[in-house]
Protein backbone atom coordinates (compact mmCIF):
# COMPACT_ATOMS: atom_id res chain seq x y z
CA UNK A 1 0.00 0.00 0.00
CA UNK A 2 2.76 2.56 0.63
CA UNK A 3 4.17 1.88 -2.75
CA UNK A 4 1.06 2.21 -4.37
CA UNK A 5 0.23 5.82 -2.20
CA UNK A 6 3.70 6.98 -3.16
CA UNK A 7 3.16 5.66 -6.72
CA UNK A 8 0.27 8.12 -7.02
CA UNK A 9 1.55 11.01 -5.53
CA UNK A 10 4.27 11.31 -8.90
CA UNK A 11 2.61 13.28 -12.11
CA UNK A 12 2.21 10.77 -15.30
CA UNK A 13 2.29 7.22 -13.03
CA UNK A 14 -0.77 5.46 -13.79
CA UNK A 15 -0.20 1.57 -12.44
CA UNK A 16 2.57 -0.77 -10.51
CA UNK A 17 3.83 -3.76 -12.55
CA UNK A 18 6.09 -6.11 -11.41
CA UNK A 19 6.99 -9.98 -12.21
CA UNK A 20 7.07 -12.62 -10.02
CA UNK A 21 8.46 -16.40 -10.81
CA UNK A 22 5.39 -18.98 -10.55
CA UNK A 23 5.34 -21.96 -7.83
CA UNK A 24 5.95 -19.25 -5.15
CA UNK A 25 2.26 -18.04 -4.10
CA UNK A 26 3.70 -14.59 -4.86
CA UNK A 27 1.22 -14.09 -7.87
CA UNK A 28 -1.42 -14.92 -5.19
CA UNK A 29 0.07 -12.85 -2.54
CA UNK A 30 -0.04 -9.54 -5.40
CA UNK A 31 -3.58 -10.29 -6.70
CA UNK A 32 -4.65 -10.49 -2.86
CA UNK A 33 -3.26 -7.06 -2.72
CA UNK A 34 -5.20 -6.29 -5.92
CA UNK A 35 -2.61 -6.35 -8.54
CA UNK A 36 -3.80 -8.79 -11.86
CA UNK A 37 -2.10 -11.18 -13.82
CA UNK A 38 -1.60 -9.20 -17.58
CA UNK A 39 0.80 -11.61 -19.17
CA UNK A 40 3.03 -15.11 -18.63
CA UNK A 41 6.07 -16.74 -20.27
CA UNK A 42 5.40 -20.31 -19.71
CA UNK A 43 9.08 -21.98 -18.11
CA UNK A 44 10.53 -18.53 -18.09
CA UNK A 45 12.35 -18.96 -15.54
CA UNK A 46 15.09 -21.60 -15.14
CA UNK A 47 15.89 -22.32 -11.37
CA UNK A 48 17.47 -25.25 -11.73
CA UNK A 49 18.31 -27.95 -14.82
CA UNK A 50 14.91 -29.17 -15.36
CA UNK A 51 13.05 -26.58 -12.84
CA UNK A 52 11.51 -24.06 -14.57
CA UNK A 53 8.82 -21.99 -13.52
CA UNK A 54 6.40 -19.48 -15.36
CA UNK A 55 7.41 -15.38 -15.32
CA UNK A 56 4.05 -14.18 -14.39
CA UNK A 57 3.19 -10.11 -15.44
CA UNK A 58 1.50 -8.50 -12.75
CA UNK A 59 -0.19 -4.67 -13.15
CA UNK A 60 -1.88 -2.37 -10.32
CA UNK A 61 -3.55 0.63 -11.88
CA UNK A 62 -3.41 3.82 -9.28
CA UNK A 63 -6.89 5.32 -9.72
CA UNK A 64 -6.57 8.73 -8.90
CA UNK A 65 -8.87 10.49 -6.40
CA UNK A 66 -11.12 13.24 -7.88
CA UNK A 67 -9.75 16.59 -7.48
CA UNK A 68 -12.29 18.88 -5.34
Amino acid sequence: AATADAARSIEGIEAIRLTCRGGTGADRFYAACGYKEVGRVPGGIRVAPGDDRDDIVMLLPLGRAAAS
